[in-house]
């Protein structure tokens, strides 16, 4: 059957909400409301974030709280935003948002409720209609404040909206700070690309083309959220053609970096740009999405897998067998970013290993698996043999005779032992020796060569992972009584011996 993408209505709206969600936003609005109640002390959004809803509203249905703890967090971190475009004491007269869709504020549309509110005077309804480009509203209320702004009090850094219509209102547009020969439009723009739409739409189309095209790029690292859901959309195809294949797997790479609520677009920009972008930088994003994975630590790791998985798995069919080859045979990239001890995720590995022909499998396995060993878990070194090997059997044999006889897995041993990461020590050995005897033997060995040499870093590092967790780990090593007791005695003199 014919692959069916998912609908796309719009690049910032994949799909339309649920009513259970629209409902989440509701509530969460509610909660946030109370939260600020119009303090005048500085509002911190991110508390936000570690708001009960259970203990805030208990009537609840309990299939909405997992939904307003995602869109409560949203808010708080929209509110950040917002707030650095008011002053704090604004909350004390306004507190009537307008939410979007997903969960954030509506920046455009709470400065339009903003206009309306009586607590706020002409002064500031200025600068709101100027910070959000409403024209009408800029000239009607000029002439009443035309005397209350001087450009030598404003910040032209800290408020270029206000400065900009300033200006122009007095026809002194040649008083806009230029450190380079560009146009106004050019040096506005530069000020605008943050997330203020109505500012952005303005100046986009008074630049050139060339310039559009630099925006852009600089935007996938410095504010992702606003590549996506504003400049994307405005690329005409052959920009977009152009952008996917020479920044697309940036773009998507950045957004898989994101720990905070923005990172819900990952899936809405690849749908965007994914049948524009060719094999060589498919290929390049699947390598980033692998290097990611090795890099972070697992806690923060599980949302961008599932993530990673949907576009690999996702990749057009006429283009994954060859990406597949190519990052199976990459020897270089995997002794680069497997070949030191650190816990990682190897999810989007297995995924893409399992997609390479058997051969493929067996030959990235005979070249890699010294490199591999190193800081992958034990058990997803199982599932990865399972795949690279054509039964247990062989697998046992190679346990028997490659692993268990390798010199670079007892060095490895030996480095565990000496960082005192006694599970990970435990786990490796018991996979790789496959009798029980036999791999408590080994272990034995290491201890022994441990304590036969006086000069060992090993010393120097147990005030670091603890004298207990290691006194542990030689009560579950050692059988011999008398063995036992003389490991304990030395390591107890290690202990008070002075450096």
């Amino acid at each position: 059957m014919a692959e069916i993408p998912p609908v796309v209505y719009d690049i910032a709206q994949p799909t339309p909400i649920s009513l259970k969600e629209l409902s989440a936003i509701a509530v969460s609005l509610e909660i946030c409301r109370n939260r600020m109640n119009g303090t005048k002390e500085r509002f911190d959004p991110l508390c936000l974030v570690f708001i009960l809803s259970k203990t805030v509203l208990p009537d609840l249905p309990s299939a909405i709280y997992d939904f307003i703890d995602v869109y409560v967090g949203r808010f708080g971190f929209s509110a950040c935003t917002w707030l650095s475009n008011h002053e704090n004491s604004v909350l004390k007269v306004f507190d009537d948002f307008i939410v979007d869709y997903n969960g954030t504020i509506d920046f455009v549309r709470t400065a339009k409720r903003m206009m309306r509110c009586d607590g706020l005077g002409d002064a500031e309804k200025f600068t709101i209609a100027c910070t959000y480009f409403f024209e009408d509203d800029i000239r009607r209320i000029w002439p009443s404040v035309c005397e209350s702004f001087d450009l030598n009090s404003i910040d032209f850094d800290d408020c270029p909206q206000l400065y900009y219509w300033i200006c122009c209102l007095r026809n002194e547009t040649n008083k806009i700070p230029n450190r380079g020969n560009r146009s106004v439009d050019e040096v506005m723009l530069d000020h605008h690309m943050v997330e203020n739409r109505a500012s952005l739409e303005y100046f986009w189309n008074r630049v050139s083309v060339e310039n559009q095209m630099r925006k852009i790029i600089d935007l996938c690292k410095r504010d992702t959220k606003l590549a996506v859901t504003f400049v994307l959309s405005k690329l005409n195809d052959q920009q977009l053609d152009e952008f996917a294949n020479t920044n697309g797997d940036l773009l998507i790479l950045e957004l898989l970096k994101i720990r905070n609520p923005n990172n819900w677009l990952v899936l809405p920009a690849w749908w965007y740009i994914r049948d524009r972008m060719n094999e060589s930088t498919l290929k390049k994003l699947v390598v980033n999405m692998l290097e990611l994975e090795t890099v972070e630590y697992p806690g923060f790791m599980v949302p961008k897998i599932c993530y990673s998985l949907e576009i690999f798995n996702s990749i057009p069919p006429n283009l994954k067998p060859t990406i597949v080859k190519d990052v199976l045979s990459n020897t270089r990239f995997f002794e680069r970013m497997f070949g030191y001890i650190f816990i990682r995720f190897v999810g989007s590995l297995l995924n893409i290993i399992s997609c390479g022909t058997f051969e493929q499998r067996s030959a990235f396995w005979r070249n890699c698996w010294v490199h591999l060993i190193k800081g992958t878990r034990s058990k997803d070194l199982g599932q990865i043999m399972k795949l690279c090997f054509k039964n247990e059997e062989e697998i046992a044999q190679f346990k028997d005779t490659v692993l268990a006889e390798s010199e670079n897995v007892r060095l490895l041993c030996s480095d565990l032992l000496s960082l005192g990461k006694f599970d990970e020590l435990n786990d490796l050995v018991d996979f790789c020796w496959r009798e029980v005897r036999t791999a408590k033997n080994f272990k034995q060995q290491l201890l022994r060569s441990f304590f036969a040499d006086e000069n060992n870093h090993i010393i120097s590092r147990i005030s670091i992972f603890g004298l207990e967790p290691f006194r542990v780990f030689i009560n579950t090593v050692v059988d011999n009584v008398d063995e036992l007791n003389d490991f304990q005695n030395r390591l107890t003199l290690y202990k008070y011996k002075k450096p």
